[in-house]
């Protein structure tokens, strides 16, 4: 490697070439000369690899002489040698296109070797970077040169506007201030090694904080040994094609989701934006023309009947925090004439990897004519528990370790409460009745009333049998807490009977008469309790049954007096009549040695 030293005193030059002659990384050749003007003709005839320039030569100004020399010969490395006192010297010659400089004085053997080395390492660089600039300058990618701790060493316009930043800016920067931190990951030069071109995509960060997807593709620089020295990067912004990605993705799901529900009313909630996309028919549905109905929740939930609300709320939380399966609810809408009809609304939501629900969507089914709820209390009425226990049963069939239970619930003296406050008052506590056991309820369980003062409750996905008395022990208390109405302070009891899915049912129906056998152990044992069914209760089965018909027969007209004529044989004269009492269960005619015990027990 031949070194140019221009240097007028000949005592240090002769210092500086005994140190390049025992340096490492040699052999080392050196080429004296003392003027700026001899240095020029030496360079121009050319093999020189580097200068060792002193600032201090008689024929030229040090500033003078670097502007000069790294004008006249801009591929040459410059190193600069300056006196203790005139650092700030060489500061300046580095600016002006200096490779580095060395105080006198202070040049040790080690040093003054690995400073040539690395300066004309760094010259070829920022040749080969200048080089690079004019082919990327006009390039509509931008790219980016990192040395081996990530600082960046050359940007390119397209770069620098990309991310909001001017070039001079960026130089200097760690690339690292561009991405999130836990998008950095650093290779070491071990790494760096093994990769050749790698790409990906990222997210990056610009000037004023706000982000955007870029794709990436980096290989490795190495030097003439072919060790890595740094990283280009070319940059692709790909916010328009992301974006397209996004609305092709939306559209599919939105099909795809609606496929999964039904064929009425579609629609879409982009939990992001909070905005919700309603279809044409859902909007028909409830008698309004597309303009008339924005793109916010509120335009749904508002038209949802107070009653019915919190409970749509509920469930539609329960499953966009992942507790239930899907979303589905039964509930009353009101019409833009005023009515309110009922509809079915299903629906599911769609996560993200993390499992963050981002989007839900579904349909919406106009269910008003199946009258599937109680018109006094809203509650699902016989029909419709029915339809979700048979659900229940054939989920049981598919997995025998599905478990579920039903609580059946009479209320206690409700016919005297009836009979004596009248029957507002009766319907007034049936509704609050039922608002209460509906605040019992786990998501996913079901209660409907069944006739009357009878309500029954489905407890489904329990994972054992606690679950299920958890939910009776909650409605024994909630029922139990006063009640005022209409000036009357209440006190409400229950006797309940539970009985639990097992492999011995066939029929739904089947449950809910066990459910019934214990309510009526319960109500045989005190009142205001629950029991749980077993076997032995089946062989009262037949007197309950009886006692139950009776408590309607006389509403459907089913007891008759008949009147048997009492005749005195000796005078042969009518003297009176016996009143007897039938009952024509059905069309089946009950004795009363048969009813009139039971009747008697039950009151």
């Amino acid at each position: 490697m031949k070194v140019l030293l221009v240097e007028d005193d000949p005592v240090y030059a002769a210092v500086l070439r005994s140190t390049l002659a025992f340096a490492s990384g040699g052999p080392w050749a050196v080429e004296s000369v003392e003027s700026f003007a001899a240095a020029r003709e030496r360079l121009a005839r050319g093999g020189i690899d580097a200068v060792l320039l002193d600032l201090r030569l008689p024929d030229a100004h040090g500033i003078d002489a670097v502007s000069r020399l790294c004008g006249e010969f801009p591929t040459l490395p410059v190193l600069v040698l300056t006196a203790l006192d005139d650092e700030s010297l060489g500061v300046e010659a580095v600016q002006l296109g200096a490779q580095d400089y060395l105080v006198k004085g202070q040049v040790e053997e080690q040093v003054l070797p690995r400073s040539i080395r690395y300066a004309i390492e760094r010259k070829r660089n920022t040749d080969a970077l200048r080089q690079l600039d004019k082919a990327v300058s006009t390039m509509q990618l931008g790219v980016t040169v990192t040395d081996l701790q990530g600082r960046i060493v050359y940007v390119n316009s397209a770069e620098a506007e990309m991310h909001g930043y001017a070039v001079e800016e960026m130089l200097g920067q760690d690339a690292r201030r561009l991405s999130p931190p836990d998008d950095w990951k650093p290779l070491t030069p071990g790494q760096l090694g093994h990769f050749r071109k790698w790409k990906r995509e990222r997210v990056r960060i610009r000037k004023d904080g706000t982000t955007f997807p870029v794709q990436l593709m980096s290989d490795v620089v190495t030097d003439a040994a072919g060790q890595p020295i740094g990283v280009v990067t070319t940059c692709e912004d790909i916010s328009e094609r992301k974006r397209a990605e996004a609305e092709l993705r939306s559209s599919e799901e939105r099909y795809a989701l609606a496929a999964r529900g039904t064929n009425d009313g579609l629609w879409d909630w982009n939990l992001a934006t909070d905005r919700v996309y309603f279809s044409p028919r859902w909007k028909a549905m409830l008698g309004y023309d597309e303009e008339e109905v924005g793109e916010q929740p509120s335009q749904w939930l508002e038209r949802v009947h107070p009653d019915d609300r919190p409970r749509l709320q509920a469930k539609m939380a329960s499953h966009l925090e992942g507790v239930s399966p899907q979303f589905e609810d039964e509930h009353r809408m009101r019409h833009k004439d005023g009515s309110y009809r009922w509809f079915l609304s299903r629906g599911f939501a769609v996560r993200d990897a993390a499992g963050r629900a981002y989007r839900m969507a579904g349909a919406q089914t106009d269910v008003t004519d199946r009258r599937s709820y109680d018109p006094l209390t809203g509650l699902p009425n016989r029909a419709l528990f029915a339809e979700r226990l048979g659900y229940a049963f054939a989920r049981f069939r598919r997995r025998d370790d599905y478990l579920f239970a039903v609580a059946f619930v009479d209320l206690d003296r409700f016919k005297e409460m009836n009979d004596t406050l009248g029957h507002l008052v009766g319907d007034q506590v049936l509704i609050a009745v039922a608002k209460r056991l509906e605040s019992c309820l786990r998501p996913g369980d079901t209660v409907g009333r069944f006739a009357g003062d009878e309500f029954a409750i489905l407890v489904e996905r329990i994972a054992a049998r606690a679950d299920a008395l958890g939910v009776a022990d909650r409605v024994q208390a909630e029922l139990a807490a006063p009640l005022r109405l209409r000036g009357h302070d209440l006190r409400l009891t229950a006797s309940m009977g539970l009985a639990f899915m097992g492999q011995g049912y066939e029929r739904p129906e089947d449950l809910i008469r066990d459910a019934d056998l214990a309510m009526y152990r319960a109500k045989a044992a005190g009142r205001s309790r629950y029991e749980v069914f077993d076997g032995s209760m089946r062989a009262a089965g037949p007197r309950i049954d009886l006692e139950r018909g009776l408590s309607v027969a006389i509403d459907r007209g089913e007891l008759r007096l008949v009147y048997q004529p009492i005749v005195d044989l000796a005078r042969d004269e009518l003297t009176g009549f016996e009143a007897l009492l039938r009952w024509h269960d059905r069309g089946r005619l009950v004795l009363p040695g048969e009813f009139l015990p039971a009747a008697g027990e039950s009151g």
